[in-house]
């Protein structure tokens, strides 16, 4: 395959190696190649001796000269970010028209992409020519890849679902290596997400971008449903996790349109309290009232489904049970129980209802209030 350089007719390393193969005099042809590639100024040819005598090679000279355009160039790039919108646009389209083809160059590459992500808009025949090179698009940076992802979604939530994949990897090595006073999944959730590498490249992938967000939030929902029972509750997990990372980050104007938005705000406040206060309860209510009826339970299912919420609801109706044996009172007058069930109820469902697609929230079986929890 042909090199960036050769592909602009610069003659390359191969170029020589084949020059080599085929001459019968290889001092003359290396000493032509170079006269032919090295820098031809007149005022250089008398210093270059003169380097030669201080055992400089020819490599180390023009790895320098390198070193130094490298850092004009990058002051050139900054300067552009000083101009409008407008003029800084069209300065570096000018400049990345001649310098896209070298964007394969090993060199070359950095510059090339770090002008691609100054760009308000990319043109799209340099962003397939990206996509086309698995390489080229493995090295751009996030925010010249966010350009892509804007045009083919399918290519970001297929990254996504990867990014859940290791997420899960790593649960499962924690839980599985965890000790019983630490159980990295009942952490605190702040704590959770500013330690959690996967969620926040997710978060920078998106980067306060809506459309990502929902792309984002659609591939986790996908990648639940393909994941093992077991493991379903971690994936689970980063809807909220999501959720409340861009809440915590400066991108959190994005998540007002989220209909989860104010219950998974109010859940991981619970979650950090270690309780579900009354003004609390009544605030989840009214909030998962509101959810159901914008048919997105399979949302505040997922939220519920998490490690953290499950264990708090369990943790919530053993403090009320207890409270209620001590004035010997019954589980179903309580509203409490009743509030307690229910999102228990909508949380474990989640697996079923991803399968199904469901936009109706379960119904809760009353006998196990008025009669299991009647005998604990």
């Amino acid at each position: 395959m042909a090199s960036a350089l050769a592909e602009v007719g610069i003659s390359d390393a191969a170029h020589l190696k084949s020059l080599l193969k085929e001459t019968k005099n290889p001092v003359v042809t290396i000493y032509d190649f170079e006269k032919q590639n090295r820098i031809n100024l007149v005022s250089l040819n008398p210093a270059l001796p003169l380097l030669d005598l201080h055992n400089v090679t020819r490599n180390e000279f023009y790895q320098s000269v390198f070193d130094q355009m490298k850092l004009v160039f990058e002051r050139r790039i900054d300067d552009f970010s000083k101009k409008s919108k407008e003029d800084r646009n069209d300065a570096l389209l000018k400049i990345l028209d001649k310098a896209f083809p070298l964007a394969s160059d090993p060199l070359l590459q950095p510059f090339v992409m770090r002008m691609l992500s100054k760009l308000e808009s990319i043109p799209q025949d340099k962003l397939e020519k990206i996509m086309a090179d698995p390489v080229l698009y493995q090295n751009a940076p996030i925010d010249v890849r966010r350009h892509i992802w804007l045009s083919k979604p399918d290519l970001f939530r297929d990254e996504v679902q990867e990014l859940v994949k290791q997420f899960v990897d790593d649960v499962e090595h924690q839980v599985s290596n965890f000790v019983v006073d630490s159980c990295p999944v009942l952490k605190n959730p702040r704590e959770k997400r500013a330690n959690c590498k996967i969620l926040k490249k997710i978060v920078g992938m998106t980067s306060g971008n809506k459309d990502l967000y929902d792309n984002a939030v659609l591939a986790i929902k996908t990648a639940f449903t393909t994941t093992q029972l077991h493991a379903q509750p971690f994936v689970a997990s980063l809807r909220s996790g999501l959720l409340m990372a861009l809440h915590d980050s400066e991108f959190k104007d994005i998540l007002r349109r989220d209909e989860v938005y104010k219950f998974a705000w109010c859940m991981d406040a619970c979650i950090r309290a270690n309780a579900i206060d009354e003004k609390q309860r009544r605030e989840l209510t009214t909030a998962l009232n509101g959810i159901k009826k914008s048919e997105t339970i399979i949302d505040a299912a997922l939220i519920l489904f998490d490690p953290s919420c499950v264990n708090l609801i369990l943790l919530e109706l053993e403090t009320e049970l207890r409270q209620i044996l001590k004035v010997q009172g019954f589980p179903k007058g309580s509203e409490k129980i009743d509030f307690l069930m229910r999102m228990l109820r909508i949380g474990t469902s989640a697996p079923e209802m991803a399968v199904e697609n469901s936009t109706s929230e379960p119904n809760l079986d009353r006998s196990i209030i008025s009669r299991l929890l009647k005998r604990v």
